[in-house]
């Protein structure tokens, strides 16, 4: 029961350190969000999950990929 006990702080201290990283991201400027972005699709990753992991919405990586697309050429 112990285990069980200390295995959920962990999970609950994981948790909170992640949200705490997060946190901090939102204050972001509009080059950094790109910035940010464009390292998630290098790595293949979706709109979807960009979103959920800048907190940001589907429509902002889109106008941030579009951005990024812009700089390029």
């Amino acid at each position: 029961m112990m285990f069980i006990s200390l295995f959920k702080t962990k999970i609950q201290y994981n948790t909170i350190q992640y949200n705490t990283q997060h946190f901090k991201k939102i204050s972001l400027s509009r080059r950094e969000e790109e910035e940010e972005v464009a390292i998630l699709l290098i790595k293949a990753i979706t709109y979807k999950i960009i979103s959920e992991e800048l907190y940001i919405s589907i429509p902002t990586v889109k106008t941030n990929t579009s951005a990024i697309y812009k700089n390029v050429a």
